[in-house]
């Protein structure tokens, strides 16, 4: 983890910590779907080293961030990636627990592959995408 993706991280992940529940829902809603629109690579190359620093920034930061949530650490990821003109996808996903209860996660996909939330990303059934 480079310092540069670490301060980027940082100041992301707090930002979007503190304004997600200033914001109105339809402001989220609006970024949301921008994320989850975005097509991943289907062909060319990834730098993966890049995308390796940035998603160990923000799980990094993010792990020790008290308002942190897996969307804020999704959103923050695309966000740097975005900037960096690396295409990467923001999926959703809901599953019921023992309760039947429900249960969301958001998680990052690029160049084919989890980058951030992939520790649950698989017992989750991903929602249709809003057109």
């Amino acid at each position: 983890m480079r310092a540069r993706e670490a301060l980027e991280a940082g100041s992301v992940l707090l930002g979007l910590s503190l304004i997600k529940g200033a914001l109105p829902p339809k402001a989220i809603s609006v970024l949301v779907r921008r994320a989850s629109a975005e097509q991943p690579l289907s062909s060319g190359t990834v730098d993966a080293a890049l995308v390796e620093r940035v998603a160990q920034s923000v799980q990094y930061l993010g792990a020790r961030m008290p308002r942190s949530t897996c969307l804020t650490r999704a959103l923050t990821a695309w966000l740097m990636l975005r900037r960096r003109n690396v295409p990467s996808v923001l999926r959703l996903g809901a599953t019921r627990d023992d309760r039947l209860e429900w249960r969301m996660h958001a998680w990052l996909v690029c160049g084919g592959v989890t980058i951030i939330g992939h520790e649950e990303a698989d017992s989750f059934t991903p929602l249709a995408r809003a057109s």
